[in-house]
């Protein structure tokens, strides 16, 4: 289960089960450090699903300015197709499953 980190995001990410050939799915375990935004211009393929659960803390999620403020226990299901923001208020992170298809 690979693991990468990014440091200046303060992001975390492990690759639960990493997309295989003959899979549309992917499951990663991810984490952000309080006070931290990540902002994508547009995702890797329009249309791509992002399935989350909040295991711990609290998560602002942007996807083309709709706003979805996520805690423990909640989960979110999406399609993507332009700018998208990853935003953790400054007294806590978060820690969240994320299920791509």
């Amino acid at each position: 289960q690979p693991v990468w980190h990014d440091r200046r995001n303060g992001y975390v990410g492990r690759s639960v089960s990493p997309p295989a050939p003959g899979f549309a799915g992917e499951v990663l375990q991810c984490e952000i450090a309080s006070g931290r935004e990540i902002s994508y211009t547009r995702p890797p393929r329009p249309g791509i699903e992002h399935h989350f659960l909040v295991l711990e803390g609290e998560l602002l999620f942007v996807s083309e300015g709709a706003r979805y403020q996520l805690r423990e226990g909640d989960s979110l299901r999406i399609k993507l197709f332009g700018e998208t923001r990853f935003v953790t208020p400054a007294h806590c992170g978060a820690r969240y499953m994320l299920f791509i298809v």
